[in-house]
């Protein structure tokens, strides 16, 4: 059960409970008051032991179980202070509504816990202890198309790398991972910290305005930006190849400026430069192998002619594996079957070296860490039948062997078409 929903119940309870004893019988106000202030410090004691016990701990609430010791202690010392003021018989209906205003109180207290569990990833299965640091680049070759002031554009970069005990002294493949529309950097950390712990060097981008929000080198946060998340929410093709077209190059624009600085300025600092992101394997001459994260591969659109997009042609030489979730794998056979084309079929159909897969009862978000962080947001984005801890072990476990095939040279890399 979720740590915040027990909390709340053992909270109410106490608040229910002081009401039943209250309206039962006829109460002083000083014995209402005595009652009262019971239940503020049975409050703080659980508020407390959820913060110092392990089950509590777990769940990464302290910040919030803070707050709810310190309302329970100033509602306490109020009764305190109040204590001698008034006499009498206390009203029924003054206890209700007093009952139902900290009910109220404590259940939005407690909104965050309700929302996020206390998911700290997936256990790992490499040697290396992680390690984390970022930073964030300033491309002076670019001005940002979201601010007015003429400002750089900047790509705050979060590397996941492996602890060793010569720092400096071994050299890690370097993978680039580059989130969906409206996403952030840390939507597979789980992802991360498995190939970390085997041996990789792990650069997760955020793309400002992008990104469901980011910090800037001024510390302030950037939220994403609401044209685009209109844009991208709305996207049909009621609006035409040509519209469509448009958006998705300066998208794709933004995006692949993004990584592609992010990978030079890598590289200078002396790091080698395999990176996941499809696009760039056919626009780089670095690249050692590509993941598609069930996403869609944009850069196989070449323009629109005829009412119709055109598709590149040309071999697609980089080794490249494709995920799509439960319910897109199945509409593609459909569509394909009625003659449809869609840019991941078409690479996939270029690809020397391509492989496909699909996780049964699976959904968009199941290939993120977010439903196990937050199962109410995984549910309202898009989590499916399947467990999403089973999804991203599966997801987690073929990139790591994929990687291990194609960049470091170890064993031959199979996979199923469906899991």
């Amino acid at each position: 059960m979720n740590m915040g929903l027990i909390l709340f119940l053992l909270m109410a309870a106490l608040e229910i409970v002081l009401v039943i004893m209250t309206c039962v019988r006829a109460t002083e106000k000083k014995l209402w008051r005595k009652n009262r202030l019971f239940v503020r410090i049975a409050e703080i004691v659980i508020a407390i032991a959820a913060i110092l016990l392990p089950f509590g701990q777990k769940w990464r609430l302290t910040g919030i179980l803070v707050t709810l010791a310190v309302l329970a202690f100033i509602a306490a010392l109020a009764i305190l202070i109040r204590r001698k003021k008034e006499e009498g018989a206390v009203r029924k209906s003054k206890v209700i509504v007093s009952c139902v205003l900290s009910v109220l109180l404590i259940g939005f207290s407690l909104v965050p816990a309700f929302v996020f569990t206390g998911y700290k990833g997936l256990k790992t299965s490499g040697k290396y202890a992680v390690s984390e640091t970022s930073a964030i680049l300033i491309d002076g070759a670019r001005t940002d198309s979201f601010e007015n002031d003429g400002s750089s554009r900047e790509v705050p970069v979060h590397f996941y790398y492996p602890e060793t005990k010569d720092e400096g002294t071994e050299r890690f493949p370097l993978v680039v991972f580059s989130h969906g529309a409206f996403g952030y950097y840390q939507s597979n950390t789980s992802t991360y910290m498995e190939l970390a712990s085997n041996g990789y060097v792990v650069a997760a981008l955020d793309h400002p305005h992008h990104a469901f929000f980011t910090k800037d080198t001024d510390g302030k946060t950037v939220i994403v930006d609401t044209d685009f998340l209109n844009t991208a929410l709305s996207l049909n093709e009621e609006m035409g190849e040509e519209k469509l077209y448009a958006l998705y190059t300066e998208w794709m624009t933004l995006r692949t400026g993004d990584v592609d600085f992010a990978v030079d300025t890598i590289k200078a600092a002396v790091l080698t430069g395999e990176t996941d992101e499809s696009w760039f394997g056919r626009e780089r001459d670095d690249i050692s192998a590509v993941v598609d994260v069930d996403g869609t591969m944009l850069g196989e659109y070449t323009g629109v002619e005829n009412g119709e997009f055109t598709f590149r042609e040309e071999p697609y030489t980089v080794p490249v594996l494709a995920f799509d979730n439960w319910d897109s794998y199945n509409d593609m056979a459909e569509y394909q079957a009625q003659g449809g084309i869609h840019p991941n079929a078409e690479l996939l159909k270029n690809a020397l070296t391509g492989y496909q897969t699909t996780v049964r009862g699976s959904k968009h978000m199941d290939f993120t860490d977010l439903p196990l962080l937050s199962p109410l947001l995984g549910r309202l984005l898009g989590s499916g039948e399947r467990d999403t801890k089973e999804t991203m072990t599966i997801v987690n476990s073929l990139v790591l062997d994929f990687f291990n095939c194609y960049l470091k040279g170890e064993g031959v890399f199979t996979v199923n078409a469906v899991y």
